[in-house]
C-alpha cells in the first residue's frame, strides 16, 4: 500500500497535462451540469415570472380577500391590549411587511338602529365617517392647516361650506335624526327614519378641532393622491346608501379613537399586512399563505388563540386573504411549467450524458496501456481505481462547477425572470454535485472494468468469444421503434412539449449513428472475391480507417450525432418556449383555452378563393 502513495498523490494534476483530453472531458462535464441545471432552472424561471404577472394584475384598489396581503377585521370595541396583540399576531407571519392598522365609525353597519355618522357646525350637518389608516394623514394633499396639527382634516369644499377654519371646532357622532339639517348626497333630510323601537338618545356627538383641509377628486369624497386611490375599494361606503366613498374625517389614531368613544360610535378595525417584495417567491408565498390559511381556521375554533384574544369584548374576528388563491393558482402554473419542461430537460441531460459517456470512453482508452503496467506490476485493482479518481477530480468539479454557474447566470441575465427564488443556487448546487458524483462514479466503474478485463487476459482466462458491441444496438433499436410507433398512434391533439416527443429525435439519432458504426465496421471486417487491386477510392480510405482505427472512428461519429442532437434539443427547446410563451400571453389576456387555425381562412367571413397547392 506504502508504494502506492506516489502513484496517488501525483494523480490529481496529471491529467492537466494531456491537453485535448483534459479540454475534452471538462466540456463535457460542463455541458451535462448546465443541461442538468437548466431543468429545474427553467422551472422556477417559469412559475417566477408567471407569479409575478399574476401579482402585478391583481389591482390594488381591491377587496383583501383578492389582494397578496393577510387582513384581519375585528367590528367592535377593543381593548387597547387586545390591539397591541394582534399586530404582534399578524407581525409572527412570515414575509408580510408591517402591520397597517385602520379604524372607522360603523355604528350605522353594527347597531340595531342604523345610526348616521355626521360631522356638524350649529345647526348644519353632514353624513361623514371619522376614519384612521396608518399614514393617511401623511399622505393627504394639504390645502390649508399645518401638517402634524392635532385634530381631524375635513375636505376642502366641506369646510368652505360650513365655514370651518383650521384650529376651530366642530361636532363628530351618530344620529337617528332624518331632520332638513342633515344633508346626505341626495339632499337634505333624506336619511332613513329611526326604528319605532329607540332606547338610546337620537344624537350623540363630541366637540373635536379642525387641524386643516385636504383636496379630494371629481366626486368631492376621496383625497386625490396614489395613496388612496391604491385602497379606494377598502375604504368605507356612504352611510346614507350613496354609491360613493363616505365623506372621511381624517386624523391620527388617539384622535379619531377618543372621538369614537366620546360619541358612544361603534368602530370597525382591520389590521392589514400585504406581502413583501422578498416574500414574491413561490416557496416563500406558499409560507405565508399556510400561516394565512392557520389563521383562517383558528377563525372557526373556540379554543383558538385568535378567539381566545378576543373573548368577553363582543367581537366576532373574520380573516380576509388573497394568499392562499395566490398560493394555488401559482402551483399549478408551476406545474404546468415543470410538465412542459421535462422532456426538454431529460432529453439535454440525455445528451450530456452521452458526451460524458464518449469521454470517458477515450480517456480509458488513453490509459489502457498504463493500466496495464499497474495490473502487470501487480498493483491492487482498487488502487488502480482510486488513482483513476483523482486523476478525474479537477477536470470534473471544474466542468461541473463552470456549466452549473453558466446556466444559472444564464437564466439570471437572459431569463424570462430574473428572480429564481430562495432555492435556485442550492437546486443549482445540487445539480453540480450530481453531475460530479455521477462522472466520477461511471469513471470508477470503467476503470474498474477495465482493470478486470486486463487482469484476466494477462492471466490467460480471457474468454474465447471475443469482445462483443454489448447489447446497447438492439436495445436502442427495440426503444427507438416503440418511441415511434407510440407517436405515431397518439392523439394528434398531444401537447408537443411532452417526454416523447422531446427524446424522439435523439433516440433516432443514436440508434441510427451506432447502426450506422456497425453496418461500416461488418463491411470493413468482410472479405471481397472481387476486389480491385489497383488504385484508390473514397470507399477503400474509409473502410480502412474503419478497419484500422475502430475506436477513434466510432467515437467521432458518435460526437458528431451528438452535436446533431445538441442541435434537435435548441430547436425543441425553441419551440416549446415559443409555444409556452403563447399561452401564457393568452392566458393573461383572460382567454380561457387556445387553439391554433392552420389557416386563416378556416375562420369564416367572406368566401375567399382557397390557395392551390
Amino acid at each position: 500500500m506504502r508504494g502506492g502513495w506516489p502513484l496517488l498523490s501525483r494523480a490529481p494534476g496529471r491529467l492537466l497535462r494531456s491537453g485535448s483530453l483534459a479540454l475534452m472531458l471538462t466540456i463535457s462535464v460542463a455541458l451535462l451540469a448546465g443541461l442538468v441545471a437548466a431543468g429545474p432552472l427553467f422551472g422556477r424561471a417559469t412559475s417566477a415570472g408567471s407569479l409575478e404577472r399574476k401579482l402585478a394584475t391583481v389591482p390594488a384598489n381591491t377587496q383583501l380577500a383578492r389582494q397578496p396581503a393577510l387582513g384581519l377585521v375585528l367590528p367592535g370595541r377593543l381593548w387597547e391590549s387586545t390591539r397591541t396583540d394582534v399586530v404582534e399576531m399578524l407581525g409572527d407571519v412570515p414575509w408580510l411587511g408591517p402591520v397597517t392598522t385602520a379604524v372607522w365609525s360603523a355604528s350605522w353597519q353594527l347597531e340595531r338602529n342604523n345610526p348616521i355618522p355626521f360631522l356638524g357646525v350649529g345647526d348644519q350637518r353632514r353624513v361623514a365617517a371619522l376614519f384612521h389608516r396608518t399614514g393617511a394623514v401623511e399622505a393627504l394633499d394639504v390645502v390649508r392647516g399645518e401638517r402634524g396639527a392635532t385634530g381631524l382634516w375635513l375636505p376642502e369644499k366641506v369646510a368652505d361650506e360650513l365655514g370651518l377654519e383650521p384650529g376651530e371646532q366642530f361636532e363628530v357622532g351618530k344620529t337617528l335624526e332624518a331632520g332638513p339639517n342633515l344633508v346626505t348626497c341626495r339632499g337634505a333630510g333624506s336619511a332613513a327614519p329611526p326604528g319605532p323601537e329607540s332606547d338610546v338618545p337620537l344624537t350623540q356627538a363630541s366637540t373635536v378641532t379642525m387641524a386643516g383641509t385636504y383636496r379630494t377628486a371629481a366626486d368631492g369624497r376621496l383625497p386625490t393622491g396614489s395613496y388612496f386611490s391604491s385602497i379606494a375599494g377598502r375604504l368605507p361606503s356612504d352611510p346614507s346608501g350613496c354609491p360613493l366613498t363616505a365623506l372621511l374625517m381624517i386624523g391620527d389614531e388617539a384622535t379619531v379613537v377618543a372621538a369614537l368613544e366620546a360619541a358612544q360610535e361603534m368602530p370597525s378595525w382591520t389590521y392589514s399586512a400585504e406581502l413583501t417584495e422578498a416574500g414574491r417567491s413561490l416557496d416563500r408565498l406558499g409560507q405565508a399563505a399556510a400561516a394565512a390559511q392557520e389563521l383562517r381556521l383558528a377563525e372557526a375554533d373556540p379554543t383558538s388563540d385568535l378567539k381566545v384574544l378576543v373573548a368577553g369584548q363582543g367581537v366576532t374576528p373574520q380573516v380576509e386573504t388573497g394568499l392562499t388563491v395566490l398560493h394555488t393558482e401559482a402551483e399549478a402554473d408551476a406545474r404546468t411549467a415543470a410538465q412542459q419542461g421535462r422532456g426538454i430537460a431529460l432529453a439535454g441531460a440525455a445528451l450530456g450524458l452521452a458526451a460524458v459517456i464518449i469521454a470517458l470512453r477515450a480517456l480509458a482508452q488513453r490509459r489502457r496501456r498504463e493500466t496495464e503496467l499497474l495490473v502487470g506490476l501487480g498493483t491492487p485493482a482498487p488502487m488502480v481505481v482510486l488513482a483513476g479518481v483523482l486523476e478525474l477530480l479537477l477536470p470534473t468539479l471544474a466542468g461541473a462547477v463552470t456549466g452549473a454557474a453558466a446556466a444559472y447566470l444564464g437564466f439570471e441575465i437572459f431569463g424570462p425572470q430574473s428572480r429564481l427564488g430562495p432555492g435556485a443556487i442550492t437546486a443549482t448546487l445540487a445539480a453540480a454535485t450530481l453531475v460530479a458524483l455521477v462522472t466520477l462514479i461511471g469513471n470508477a466503474v470503467v476503470t474498474l472494468v477495465q482493470t478486470r478485463s486486463i487482469g484476466s487476459r494477462l492471466a490467460g482466462r480471457e474468454s474465447s468469444r471475443g469482445r462483443s458491441g454489448g447489447p446497447w444496438l438492439p436495445l436502442l433499436t427495440g426503444a427507438t421503434v416503440l418511441a415511434v410507433a407510440s407517436v405515431l398512434a397518439r392523439d394528434g391533439r398531444a401537447s408537443y412539449t411532452d417526454p416523447l416527443s422531446a427524446v424522439l429525435p435523439i433516440l433516432v439519432l443514436a440508434s441510427g449513428s451506432l447502426l450506422l458504426v456497425r453496418l461500416a465496421t461488418f463491411v470493413a471486417r468482410t472479405p471481397r472475391r472481387k476486389r480491385v487491386r489497383t488504385g484508390t477510392s473514397v470507399d477503400r480510405l474509409v473502410l480502412r480507417g474503419l478497419r484500422d482505427t475502430g475506436v477513434a472512428v466510432t467515437d467521432l461519429v458518435v460526437v458528431l450525432a451528438i452535436g446533431v442532437g445538441v442541435l434537435a434539443y435548441g430547436l425543441v427547446s425553441a419551440s416549446a418556449v415559443r409555444g409556452s410563451v403563447q399561452d401564457k400571453t393568452a392566458v393573461l389576456a383572460g382567454a380561457v383555452s387556445t387553439a391554433r387555425i392552420p389557416n386563416s381562412y378556416d375562420l369564416g367571413g367572406p368566401v375567399r378563393a382557397r390557395p392551390h397547392a
